[in-house]
């Protein structure tokens, strides 16, 4: 076996890698490792084993070549792992880790939840010293093939050496840079596309300074407001943890940290931009826009992206509603004027407390029901279910969880870690598209879904919603 050539630390891991050579030769190896393994146990009867039984059981003394061929297969797969993941997939699972792990929701496991398994533990570390890395410029600091000494990256960094080592050797433990001759640090692979995410580089600091001590105080915010099954947003683990009284959009704007919030969102959606998938998703996995009528109208709710005048752009013969936040207008109307000055004769920009129209082809909910509570979604879709007709169409393009076991395991940790951390900082979380159906019919039972996609790699859905069977007022 080429070790070098899997040794993800290494000059191995470079951008000349044949990433599908290397992806097969792991293959072979956990294979390989998984057969002595089976063959080992094939004589061995293991029913008996019980992890939690207080009289310590004396297991056959296993031989050096299945201990080898364990080791190969935790390896190989962890490298398997990484390599198909990349980069920012590596940081979303390590921040899935961490929150899962931090997070005690059965009291009666305290006890196991102390002793932190190894590798979870690790991630807590590890998301910890890449945020100090980035901190300090670490990544910048180091050009794409140069070699760099410890002591003059520490001078550079003005920081001690003895800890800029602890750091990045708890980084490389992760495959996160490389060390050459115990002296210098190099940039690999994943540490040259990291020092380019700007989903980690901002995403993972939110995480690391908001999110952490929000995980540590929602045993707090149960026992405290459990009794009102309180899910206003300025009574949260964050509130808590940072002993205000502030909702979370007035915590945003009062630290300047809405970027990071949306950059740590975008890590945990599959590692995409999720401005720009809303984009697609709406432009690609709803409707047939050439299908509607000149002029037609779409009413954007709320909106904080750009799908608005995407759409606008793609589609000459629609017109547009755009309701955004009244801080949030004057820049959106610059950024088309001076980008598409034409399209303003198609988009007209409203605050959220002008008149919604009536009897509109599209009603669009993009990247907005995961930040509301139930009883805000009930009043949008109230105020929709008053102003529609036959022909109008909601269309909500929201990251939806997935039923159990539809989904990857790491999309499941992904997905899920995503959803407590809404809940931690605003009360809010993703829903599934049967609670988001429910939520509509409890409206009225005149709401159907018409049409729901979902890429088997994203968490990003499109719900398609009309009225049925609707007695005309």
């Amino acid at each position: 076996m080429d070790w070098e050539f899997l040794n993800t630390r290494g000059p191995a891991y470079d951008m000349r890698v044949d990433f599908g050579m290397a992806m097969t030769k792991l293959a072979d190896r956990i294979s390989d490792a998984a057969e002595t393994w089976d063959r080992h146990y094939e004589g061995v009867d293991i029913k008996g084993f019980h992890r939690n039984l207080s009289v310590p059981i004396l297991r056959p003394r296993m031989p050096g070549r299945v201990c080898k061929a364990k080791e190969e297969l935790i390896d190989s797969a962890f490298k398997m792992i990484e390599l198909a993941a990349g980069p920012s997939g590596m940081i979303a699972i390590a921040i899935s880790q961490v929150n899962a792990i931090m997070l005690p929701r059965n009291p009666r496991k305290a006890r196991e939840l102390a002793m932190l398994d190894a590798n979870v533990s690790s991630q807590v570390q590890f998301i910890s010293a890449i945020k100090w890395l980035l901190h300090f410029q670490i990544f910048d600091r180091i050009l794409e093939r140069d070699v760099m000494p410890y002591d003059s990256l520490a001078d550079e960094a003005n920081v001690p050496v003895s800890e800029l080592k602890r750091m990045l050797r708890i980084a490389m433990a992760n495959h996160v840079f490389y060390e050459v001759d115990g002296k210098a640090v190099c940039h690999n692979r994943f540490s040259w596309k990291l020092a380019r995410d700007g989903d980690v580089i901002h995403g993972l600091p939110f995480f690391c300074d908001t999110v952490m001590p929000a995980i540590g105080k929602m045993v707090d915010r149960t026992t405290g407001w459990q009794a009102s099954g309180s899910d206003e947003n300025n009574k949260t683990a964050r509130n808590l943890a940072f002993d205000d009284d502030l909702d979370f959009d007035e915590f945003l704007a009062q630290t300047e940290e809405a970027h990071g919030y949306t950059r740590l969102m975008s890590l945990l959606s599959s590692g995409r931009s999720l401005p720009s998938t809303y984009s697609t998703e709406m432009t690609h996995g709803t409707i047939d826009w050439y299908s509607l009528r000149k002029g037609a109208i779409i009413v954007d709710l709320d909106s904080r992206s750009s799908c608005s005048w995407k759409l606008a752009e793609l589609f000459p013969h629609l017109r547009f509603h755009v309701h955004a936040p009244l801080d949030t207008i004057g820049s959106m109307r610059s950024y088309v004027k001076n980008n598409k000055p034409d399209l303003l004769n198609r988009i007209e920009f409203r605050s959220p407390d002008q008149a919604v129209a009536r009897s509109a082809d599209i009603y669009l909910l993009s990247g907005l029901t995961h930040r509301r509570t139930n009883k805000e979604i009930a009043e949008a879709l109230t105020l929709f279910h008053h102003v529609m007709n036959f022909d109008s169409r909601i269309i909500v393009i929201e990251p939806l969880l997935p039923k159990r076991g539809w989904s990857t395991m790491a999309m499941e940790k992904i997905s899920q870690c995503r959803n407590i951390t809404m809940w931690q900082l605003q009360n809010c979380a993703d829903r599934t598209l049967e609670e988001l159906e429910m939520l509509a019919k409890g409206i009225s039972e005149d709401f159907s879904i018409e049409s729901h996609t979902r890429r088997s790699n994203s968490m990003v859905t499109t719900v398609v919603f009309r009225l049925f069977n609707r007695v005309i007022e």
